[in-house]
């Protein structure tokens, strides 16, 4: 807990100014408008790529959001854009998804704050919307299965756990996107602040990592007396946690990163918490990882499991690289299957697009901030997401 305390006055200063600084970005800076009402796939798509694209933890989406939807949703976990790097006011505006050769998007939106990879209803709905099914079962695609499955941060974890359990087809593949295969040291931290009036409290609700004291009931309460704001799902990202059907096995001994590396046909992991540098997210995720990996414990984050401090602010490059089959060669241009990029934990997901005169150019060896470039790389290569390599 000393380790919360020695930065929250400089969390805390650094919080005001990036409040202010954010709403300057948002008016000065927004993306372009496209000419589209929704993203579409490029003019030179001509074979059928079906696309889904699944969320990680903290979503709490509303009832008439729960299932499988052609528009990309809005993010309620993270308050800086939404989920898959649209923004919206009164229109659409994308990032560079117009070249992403999808014929068809569709995107996942399941409750995964307070229900996460070890639940029984996530695994179904997310090994449903992985099939091209709502939640419910019900074809979104013309009982034909998906082209390319990308799912981030924790929504590999729910796959990889679907896997195990066989509710997905043992020769699924899908691509993962900054995945906690052996969990998040960032989570378990920010689970610790969880408590009424503590001084990081405010920053982990920024984070999906607590509930508010008002979204708690009275009698829900942590070992103190206080009431338990953790979520299941910052809960559920520490490296120690186990299924919920096997306790003696957990995250930090491979039981989801070893089911990955049979099934996984490419991974984006990212090495960097700055990444592009959004006023908002580049000294949040900065701060927090300094805080967890660099000038916190670092003797109870090497009883984790962990050697390797690089990080995307939330995920240990260690964490995320372990889903990779054996022998995986590594690239840090966006060609590569197996990417490592210079992006931070949200903007795997496009969230804060890309920069266009690195990404949309024709030498390979400079693609390292290239999340959608990167998707739209795999969506080009012609294997199913139901075949094996």
């Amino acid at each position: 807990m000393l380790l919360f305390m020695k930065s929250s006055s400089t969390l805390k200063l650094g919080w005001l100014v990036v409040t202010v600084t954010s709403a300057l970005f948002y008016q000065s800076c927004g993306p372009t408008k496209d000419n589209h009402s929704i993203v579409r796939a490029s003019s030179s798509a001509t074979p059928e790529r079906i696309c889904v694209f699944l969320h990680g933890a903290g979503e709490n989406p509303t009832s008439d959001r729960i299932g499988l939807s052609e528009t990309p949703k809005q993010s309620w976990s993270f308050p800086f854009g939404d989920y898959w790097g649209t923004k919206r006011r009164n229109e659409r505006y994308i990032f560079n998804w117009d070249k992403v050769p999808c014929t068809k998007f569709l995107y996942g939106d399941f409750p995964t704050r307070d229900q996460t990879w070890r639940n029984e209803d996530v695994l179904k709905a997310f090994a449903n919307f992985a099939m091209g099914n709502d939640h419910l079962g019900r074809s979104m695609t013309g009982g034909k299965r998906p082209h390319k499955v990308f799912a981030h941060s924790m929504g590999n974890n729910i796959l990889a756990n679907a896997i195990r359990l066989a509710y997905l087809p043992k020769n699924f593949q899908w691509y993962a996107i900054q995945a906690p295969f052996l969990g998040s040291p960032s989570a378990h931290y920010l689970a610790a602040a969880c408590k009424e009036g503590h001084p990081l409290a405010t920053l982990a609700t920024i984070f999906s990592a607590c509930l508010k004291p008002n979204q708690v009931p009275d009698d829900q309460l942590d070992t103190a007396g206080k009431k338990d704001l953790r979520t299941e799902a910052s809960k559920d990202l520490h490296p120690e946690t186990a299924p919920s059907d096997d306790p003696g096995t957990t995250l930090a001994d491979g039981v989801l990163a070893r089911i990955a590396q049979n099934h996984t046909a490419g991974i984006h992991c990212s090495t960097s918490p700055v990444g592009l540098r959004h006023p908002v997210v580049f000294p949040l995720l900065k701060g927090l990882s300094d805080l967890v990996y660099f000038t916190g414990d670092t003797k109870a984050y090497a009883q984790l499991g962990f050697t390797d401090k690089t990080n995307d602010g939330m995920v240990p490059v260690q964490s995320c690289q372990a889903g990779a089959p054996k022998g995986t060669v590594w690239g840090t241009s966006s060609t590569a299957a197996f990417y490592l990029s210079d992006l931070s934990h949200f903007e795997g997901a496009g969230r804060n697009g890309e920069p266009k005169d690195m990404c949309d150019g024709n030498d390979p060896t400079v693609k390292t901030k290239c999340a959608i470039d990167w998707i739209a790389e795999q969506v080009r290569d012609d294997a199913l997401a139901f075949e094996r390599r």
